[in-house]
């Protein structure tokens, strides 16, 4: 996975769960062990910042994610 990806990663599991909870994988594990690295890196980071930091990133990347199509209207 790029940084990026794996930036977005990290941020929607801290978002969704906090701090990561789960065991280091074997680092054979490549894409495993990535992912998990982008998420334990985050620390005690809080879910709303994780959040916001994860809505900045895809504004950043994609600056008009809101007016796509599919979306759930608000």
């Amino acid at each position: 996975p790029t940084d990026k990806l794996l930036l977005f990663y990290g941020l929607y599991k801290q978002a969704t769960i906090g701090p990561c909870n789960t065991p280091q994988p074997s680092l054979f594990n490549i894409e495993a062990s990535a992912k998990w690295k982008a998420w334990n890196k985050l620390g005690g980071m809080a879910k709303e910042k994780a959040r916001s930091d994860y809505l900045s990133t895809l504004s950043e990347h994609c600056p008009d994610w809101l007016s796509w199509e599919g979306l759930p209207s608000r």
